[in-house]
């Protein structure tokens, strides 16, 4: 309610974000060849679900499209990460990936940098819906 967000496009850019999942940096091979169909908005969209785009800065480009991003970005983290249809909290999403990559040092820091961020992500939109978004997505 009374939130500047383009549904449409919001749940479009949801829709097509893993398009490009299978290729190396999939987040941004997805935004790359939805600008090359000509839906630029829904690739800056769509490159920042995994969070590289985000931490890079590319939230600088997309103006009244950056709460879309988060949305999506947001999402995606409510999704378990060995099944694309059962829903999660953010710490078992992450809880899940320390499990599988810990192990690696490179992966443990992007697991940790990609959690504190999915947490500021979820504490902004939780205020702007009154409500914390666990509540809304896990039907809490």
């Amino acid at each position: 309610n009374n939130v500047p967000i383009n549904v449409r496009l919001t749940q479009s850019s949801a829709l097509l974000h893993d398009i490009g999942k299978g290729h190396p940096e999939h987040a941004c091979h997805a935004a790359e060849l939805l600008a090359s169909l000509e839906l630029p908005r829904m690739g800056y969209i769509t490159g920042c679900h995994s969070g590289f785009a985000l931490s890079q800065g590319l939230c600088d480009y997309l103006g009244a499209d950056e709460l879309a991003a988060k949305v999506v970005f947001i999402a995606d983290k409510f999704v378990g990460s060995n099944s694309g249809n059962n829903l999660v909290t953010i710490n078992e999403r992450f809880d899940a990936a320390r499990r599988r990559f810990g192990e690696n040092p490179d992966a443990a820091r992007r697991i940790e940098h990609l959690h504190n961020e999915a947490r500021k992500v979820c504490a902004e939109i939780s205020a702007l819906l009154n409500q914390p978004i666990e509540n809304l997505v896990l039907g809490e």
